[in-house]
């Protein structure tokens, strides 16, 4: 089976131009019209959140992951972050 992506928007022109020729590793994941994307590289970390159902942009300035074992035995990630609208 094929899925395709579906183009539903695009990150404002001036957040990708930071991220332009840069070795960044995005990562994707989404939730009930929430997407969310992690950008990594040596010299950054970036989150960034998409709203599906209000068409809007968040970018986070000061995000971390803190890793610990749930008690199923899991890897969890608890996100402290603060963000700022486009």
């Amino acid at each position: 089976m094929t899925l395709l992506w579906k183009e539903v928007d695009r990150m404002p022109n001036i957040w990708c131009l930071k991220f332009y020729g840069k070795h960044v590793r995005m990562t994707c994941l989404g939730n009930k019209g929430l997407i969310m994307l992690s950008l990594r590289s040596k010299q950054m970390n970036r989150l960034v959140t998409y709203d599906v159902l209000s068409k809007e942009w968040k970018k986070y300035q000061s995000a971390f992951a803190q890793m610990e074992r749930g008690n199923n035995g899991l890897l969890v990630a608890r996100l402290s972050i603060r963000h700022q609208s486009l």
